[in-house]
């Protein structure tokens, strides 16, 4: 898989997920909610202020009536816990930081009542197609894990693979 292309041909779109937007109100966010919907990759749940979604979901030209997608409304001190408590319920399979801090979405992640907890080493991964590479790049635990023991490093590749 050497670009975004590539990986979009290979996609099972039969196993389609749900991805809850904590704080979906932001207009590049919704920008890739739009094209992941083009492209038929996922479902969403759009947590956040209603109005606001609505009206930056209008600027960048997302129909919020898809039958895809769902908006939450919520205000911004709740939407990190709605969108976690959804992926914690089964409601979504993923949680996505919007607009607000890695801080708060942290902090609703790491919750103990219903927070995504496993025992398991906690890591992100992001997936980068740069013009003029002839490959894709993935990118885990900037920051996150300082220094990971080579148990906590076999976890995070496991958790990437995933």
């Amino acid at each position: 898989m050497r670009t975004l292309e590539t990986l979009l041909k290979q996609l099972d779109n039969n196993a389609v997920k749900t991805v809850a937007v904590a704080q979906a109100a932001d207009r590049e966010v919704l920008k890739a909610v739009n094209k992941a919907i083009e492209n038929n990759l996922c479902r969403f749940l759009l947590v956040g202020e209603q109005k606001e979604v609505e009206k930056l979901a209008g600027e960048v030209g997302l129909t919020l009536n898809h039958p895809s997608i769902e908006v939450l409304g919520s205000n911004q001190e709740e939407a990190a816990a709605v969108a976690v408590k959804a992926v914690k319920t089964g409601r979504a399979q993923v949680v996505m930081k919007g607009n607000l801090s890695t801080k708060e979405i942290l902090k609703a992640v790491l919750q103990k009542d219903y927070g995504l907890r496993t025992g398991n080493v906690l890591s992100h991964v992001a997936l980068f197609e740069i013009p003029n590479q002839d490959r894709l790049i993935f990118l885990t635990d900037s920051a996150m894990n300082i220094a990971p023991s080579l148990e906590e490093k076999a976890q995070i590749i496991e958790n990437t693979v995933s």
